[in-house]
């Protein structure tokens, strides 16, 4: 194997081991992104949660599709419930967790709301 194969196998080795997430520091009210290549957390600096933030739950659906060569249209769709954490515009900022179920959702929703003293400020 050659110089440049050998480099994209690690490349894309790295890429896929690839995680992102969040930490929520519910004492101090704070929260930081990680990035997590190979299992090793990079945390990001950590920003405060405002006294204007709150949380919000929205659905989301994926939609992967493939076109045979013969013009035929194959899909795979997959639907989630995502909860974010709004800034100060109420505009979702940091994506927190996904969850199968609306209820699921709705539940986890309020058990961050209680942990962190946010309001939920909307489900979709």
């Amino acid at each position: 194997m050659d110089v440049m194969g050998m480099l994209l196998v690690v490349l894309g080795f790295f890429l896929g081991s690839m995680t992102d997430g969040v930490l929520i520091d519910v004492s101090q009210r704070r929260i930081r992104r990680y990035s997590s290549p190979f299992g090793l957390k990079l945390p990001g600096r950590w920003e405060e949660i405002g006294p204007q933030s709150g949380l919000v739950v929205i659905p989301f659906r994926k939609e992967y599709a493939v076109l045979s060569r013969s013009n035929l249209r194959s899909a795979t769709v997959t639907s989630d419930f995502r909860i974010f954490l709004t800034n100060h515009n109420h505009q979702p900022r940091f994506p927190i967790m996904a969850c199968q179920t609306k209820d699921s959702a709705i539940s986890e929703a309020d058990k961050l709301s209680g942990l962190l003293h946010i309001p939920i400020m909307k489900i979709a």
